[in-house]
């Protein structure tokens, strides 16, 4: 596990992204759709 300090972590976190070692995280409209799927389901 990577460690970095905080002030550093958005520089590590977009080398990362670049690097495609994390995926993109959901956008806000997603995350909403993908809860509301789950609401229906229940």
């Amino acid at each position: 596990m990577v460690s970095a300090p905080y002030f550093r972590l958005p520089k590590l976190h977009s080398l990362l992204l670049q690097r495609g070692i994390v995926p993109q995280p959901p956008t806000y409209l997603q995350v909403l759709k993908r809860v509301s799927m789950r609401a229906h389901n229940v």
